[in-house]
């Protein structure tokens, strides 16, 4: 990560320096982070409409818990290779996110589908 030394001292966004590792010394810069910064907030939310619609539901049949299980095997990876290598900490902020909505899925599935599926099964034999 660049230290403010790193970063011309004319660069006046310090902050992204010191948060993300980044220079931002002029409008092309700028543009690039803050363009960078919304795709971040639109793959890190992307998956919340499916977890707040399998809550509304009560069950998570619109998704495949294979095809969950792969993108959480690539995001597993992904904060892997963050965490190992020289990174910025945008790139460890963003594979962290990614994993744990994906790990919120995951568990959503496995909940709706077992747990509360046996919970249901159960209170309907009691009646």
């Amino acid at each position: 990560m660049p230290s403010p030394t790193d970063c011309p001292a004319s660069c006046g966004w310090h902050w992204a320096t010191q948060y993300f590792g980044d220079c931002v010394c002029g409008d092309r810069d700028a543009a690039s982070f803050l363009l960078g910064l919304a795709s971040i907030a639109a793959w890190g939310t992307a998956e919340i409409p499916q977890i707040y619609a399998n809550f509304r539901a009560g069950r998570s049949e619109g998704i495949s818990f294979a095809f969950i299980v792969t993108w959480l095997t690539g995001d597993a990876f992904n904060l892997l290779g963050c965490a190992t290598s020289p990174t910025l900490p945008t790139q460890l902020y963003t594979a962290s996110l990614y994993t744990a909505t994906t790990i919120v899925l995951i568990l959503q599935h496995m909940y709706y589908n077992n747990l509360h599926s046996k919970a249901a099964a159960a209170a309907a034999e009691e009646e």
